[in-house]
């Protein structure tokens, strides 16, 4: 097996622009079974507590999407919102050997990069999706979103692959739009 070639962070000769990109292009073919136990273990903690808070704030409502109509669905998920999301806010945004850092490093890059995830959910539904603004405003389910944006960096720093935070995201967005009222929100718009 050829190991990863990494780049040089600390290079004066890189662009800083050049950097985040080159490591997003080595998260691409790293393979997201490094580290599985780890950051599938991470996944199920943020599952268990999101639907803790999602129940427990009536935003979660058992509700099943109709597979035989909107079978695209997940097909549409992975498309948008978790690829293009995970490129930009994990890729991009947290370096790649964050782990291998300062845990100051680590948490800092994760925390920012959550934060800035957060952030995006009630700016997009301002300008593009006002129907769905109410819960995409309520603080718990911005809570819920932002330990999605932990859990996703936290699988992208243990297993150094893109394809990670890019399935946490997407199965956490298909239950909630195929299974627990999310869909119906989603589809009225």
């Amino acid at each position: 097996m050829i190991p990863e070639q990494e780049t040089n962070t600390g290079s004066s000769s890189k662009s800083p622009f050049l950097v985040p990109l080159s490591n997003l292009v080595l998260a691409t073919k790293a393979s997201p079974l490094r580290n599985l136990m780890a950051w599938g273990t991470v996944a199920m903690v943020f599952g268990v507590i999101a639907l803790a808070v999602g129940f427990s704030f009536d935003l979660f409502h058992v509700r099943l999407l109709d597979f035989r109509r909107y079978w695209f669905i997940p097909l549409i998920l992975m498309l948008y919102p978790s690829i293009p999301e995970e490129f930009v806010f994990r890729g991009l945004l947290i370096p790649r050997n964050a782990i291998e850092g300062t845990k100051l490093r680590f948490v800092s890059s994760i925390a920012l990069s959550a934060s800035i995830f957060t952030c995006s959910r009630p700016l997009y539904e301002l300008t593009i999706s006002p129907k769905s603004q109410p819960i995409f405003l309520d603080i718990h389910f911005l809570f819920i979103v932002f330990l999605l944006g932990i859990a996703c960096g936290v699988g992208y720093a243990i297993s150094r692959s893109i394809w990670v935070p890019i399935f946490i995201h997407w199965l956490a967005a298909l239950v909630w739009v195929m299974f627990l009222g999310g869909g119906s929100l989603i589809l009225k718009n």
